[in-house]
């Protein structure tokens, strides 16, 4: 269920309306957990919020995984593993 939309905010891949959600993220079979997200209402695209990112990045720290092959960095978005249910 879609959460509160984000007022002023719309997706860039299809100018839909974004809405806070929460996302599981893992990252090479890790769990990382539950993470605040803002998800298009429209097509589905997701990116963390700017809490949600220092978040993954505390985690990933905790975890000895940050900056792993350079590819743990929740500042880029775009990249993160959606985990698979």
């Amino acid at each position: 269920m879609p959460g509160k939309v984000v007022r002023g905010k719309l997706c860039p891949e299809c100018g839909g309306a974004i809405h806070l959600g929460k996302e599981r993220y893992t990252f090479r079979g890790v769990d990382f957990g539950e993470f605040e997200v803002y998800v298009c209402g429209r097509c589905g695209d997701s990116s963390f919020t700017p809490a949600g990112a220092r978040a993954v990045d505390r985690v990933a720290r905790a975890k000895g995984l940050f900056g792993v092959d350079n590819e743990v960095h929740a500042h880029h978005t775009v990249a993160h593993e959606k985990a698979r249910a």
